[in-house]
């Protein structure tokens, strides 16, 4: 499947908004044997060249699970929103799917797991109404 860049915005702590792109790239995980799509992110006409990386599986014929949420070394992407923007985003590129983190109780992945900033981030979706928490399976899911 061939995938475009892309735009989006996120809203930081701040209140501002901020314009991102992505680079969309297919990565094959040798470990978990899987491809996985990255979201090279920049804020748009940065000149970054440090991304934030963002990374999904898609599961079955029905989920997208969301695999990889890391903030580069460089603190500009801190507190801007980007992670809940690019699960949104995911959404929208994948309306035909459920978007789905990662389980601490089941994972399916050989490295799945959700570190407490994951957590923080599919919670704050949670409070915004525009993900749900399902405790049996442990798992956020964006409605």
């Amino acid at each position: 499947m061939t995938y475009c860049k892309g735009y989006f915005q996120s809203i930081g702590k701040d209140g501002q908004t901020y314009d991102l792109e992505y680079q969309p790239e297919e990565q094959f995980d040798a470990v978990d044997q899987i491809t996985k799509l990255c979201f090279k992110t920049v804020f748009v006409h940065s000149g970054e060249t440090d991304w934030f990386d963002f990374k999904i599986a898609l599961i079955g014929v029905n989920e997208v699970k969301v695999t990889d949420i890391f903030l580069p070394q460089n603190p500009l992407y801190k507190g801007k929103g980007v992670a809940e923007a690019l699960i949104i985003e995911t959404g929208k590129l994948f309306a035909d799917r459920t978007v789905i983190s990662s389980s601490n109780k089941f994972p399916i992945l050989k490295r799945e797991s959700r570190w407490d900033a994951g957590t923080s981030v599919w919670r704050r979706l949670v409070n915004r109404r525009l993900a749900v928490y399902d405790e049996t399976h442990d798992i956020f899911k964006l409605l």
